[in-house]
């Protein structure tokens, strides 16, 4: 690894295109040493998209670790979820940067006037505690910062392509929930939709890193070391919805539908975005049933056959019927790169949907 910074600290990413940087940037191009002063994912995902369009792409990183959404939003995003901002703590003193719109004012505001290409972002364990309006601040985020991108600088599009990495897995127990609100964080940063882009996130592509946990980083398992993965991830997402690309393949399975069989023995759930038109199971645990009591059961994956997947009924509680499915609803819900579902080598996002 190229490098000794924090694997991951709550940053943005912005790329330029055509710029005069080196398009090869490394420890020697840059001054040697291990490099302590910027995003690794940033970094990788750059070099990703260098190697296949072969011109210089410039990066710019703006990151403190440990903020809310909140701390890089603006006041005018806040309202929109709301939320109420103030300059001043309660004591009179100067805000940290776990405040609202703190981070906003002091390092996005001064780079509205430079022309981007678009964004990659890596943040959300700091709203783990409190995820209920992630699923308003977050598309409110975007959408602001788009707006005033294209007002400030003119020559950035209002609709310029925002990256995110769905939050890795944190813990080291996959059948404990540790941190509830790490799943709702990861359906959240999607817009409840379980996928992007979609009707509220357009031009918005994410990486899936639920699989790419690091339980014994010597940071903490919240920190996972790695960054090779995610920019990857990105950097095929980012491929397609950024720089147009049809033809690479950038998602995971996405699950459509979860039908109870007639007998009432299997639920069988379809998918859609297929690379070689097939799902790949590679573990049977990560599915969950819920029932009409609001409990939710462990359920075992059985079988794979082209665009389905089978996963087994377990016994509701008397007196109560199976209702809905849910998929990797976990703070660590898979071991590395060995989530059930893939295509392609990419995981299937977590979803939750009601039975039909």
């Amino acid at each position: 690894n190229l490098f000794k910074t924090l694997p991951h600290a709550d940053q943005s990413c912005f790329f330029k295109t055509s710029c005069s940087v080196s398009p090869i940037s490394c420890p020697e191009t840059v001054g040697g040493g291990n490099w302590t002063y910027f995003s690794a994912s940033c970094w990788f995902y750059g070099r990703n998209i260098y190697d296949v369009v072969q011109y210089p792409i410039g990066l710019v990183d703006t990151d403190w670790g440990g903020t809310p959404v909140e701390a890089w939003s603006s006041p005018d995003a806040l309202a929109k979820c709301g939320k109420y901002t103030s300059s001043r703590k309660a004591d009179g003193k100067a805000p940290s940067p776990d405040q609202p719109s703190v981070l906003w004012n002091a390092m996005i505001y001064p780079l509205l006037n430079m022309t981007i290409k678009g964004a990659v972002w890596y943040q959300g364990e700091a709203n783990a505690g409190d995820p209920s309006t992630y699923n308003c601040t977050f598309p409110a985020m975007i959408d602001d910062w788009r707006g005033k991108w294209k007002n400030a600088s003119q020559h950035t599009s209002s609709l310029f392509p925002f990256g995110f990495v769905q939050l890795a897995a944190y813990g080291s127990d996959n059948s404990s929930s540790f941190s509830p609100g790490f799943p709702v964080i990861r359906w959240a940063q999607t817009a409840d939709y379980g996928f992007v882009p979609n009707p509220r996130l357009r031009a918005v592509f994410m990486a899936v890193a639920m699989d790419l946990g690091d339980p014994s980083s010597p940071f903490g398992s919240i920190h996972p070391r790695d960054k090779q993965d995610v920019g990857l991830r990105l950097a095929l997402a980012g491929r397609a919805i950024a720089y147009g690309d049809s033809e690479v393949y950038f998602t995971g399975p996405l699950a459509t539908t979860a039908t109870m069989s007639t007998d009432m023995q299997e639920v069988v759930v379809e998918y859609t975005s297929l690379a070689g038109s097939e799902v790949e199971l590679r573990y049977s645990y990560g599915f969950e049933l819920g029932c009409s009591d609001a409990t939710w059961l462990d359920a075992t994956a059985t079988a794979a056959d082209s665009n389905k997947v089978m996963v087994g009924v377990p016994a509701c509680a008397a007196g109560a019927m199976p209702t809905a499915l849910r998929y990797c609803w976990r703070s660590d819900p898979c071991s590395f790169k060995l989530c059930p579902v893939y295509s392609g080598d990419l995981p299937s996002p977590p979803f939750q949907m009601n039975l039909t």
